[in-house]
């Protein structure tokens, strides 16, 4: 996989003496050494296909890339892991320490379970939360008042680069087509009104 390559490669990297780090990467790394726009499509390349799914017994997160059939499959490491990679070299810090959050899609589960997201974000600096553009959550169907104060709580309408919404609708017996309809409206006003982004949103019905 091209993501757990990457990782290896990087790592290798830091094997040298830290004096002549600076130097040495930038003549003799063949990432360093390459034009910038292809270290881009490469860092796009191992970021772009990644899915962070918060584990929620173990409270972590882990790192999921996309297959070529359009499922998801586990890598090896945490997303700690995989942003300590960003951090050997200052060059590699400066291209790369945002894209991993900037570039996945980040799974944040039930936002009934507002605690668990929040605690995600708290271990993320206020740049970290701000490079996130891609998120996906579920949420029950149930009163109105309870959703506005799952996603208030969650800390999801405070992420300033959000631009898609992936939101799973998690149907209850009773509940009919109409009122889904309405239960996306309210998501969408909430949003509009309280969020400091202005997302693309997704509905999915379950």
């Amino acid at each position: 996989m091209l993501c757990e390559l990457f990782v290896y490669c990087v790592f290798r990297q830091k094997q040298t003496d830290i004096s002549d780090r600076t130097l040495q990467n930038q003549t003799e790394s063949p990432l360093l050494r390459l034009p910038p726009e292809i270290r881009n499509a490469i860092y796009e390349s191992v970021f772009g296909n990644l899915h962070l799914i918060i584990q929620e017994n173990q409270r972590t997160v882990a790192v999921f890339h996309q297959t070529p059939s359009n499922g998801i499959s586990p890598t090896s490491f945490t997303l700690t892991e995989l942003l300590r990679v960003t951090t050997v070299c200052r060059q590699i810090r400066t291209e790369t320490a945002l894209l991993p959050l900037e570039y996945s899609e980040i799974f944040v589960g039930n936002i009934s379970d507002e605690s668990m997201t929040r605690e995600f974000l708290s271990k993320l600096t206020p740049q970290q939360q701000d490079a996130i553009s891609d998120v996906r959550f579920a949420v029950n169907m149930g009163p109105l008042v309870l959703v506005i104060s799952h996603l208030l709580d969650s800390g999801l309408l405070e992420l300033k680069g959000l631009r898609r919404a992936t939101i799973r609708i998690l149907r209850m017996y009773g509940w009919v087509r109409r009122e889904m309809q309405l239960m996306q409206e309210h998501i969408r006003a909430i949003f509009k009104s309280c969020s400091v982004s202005r997302p693309e949103f997704v509905f999915e019905i379950e």
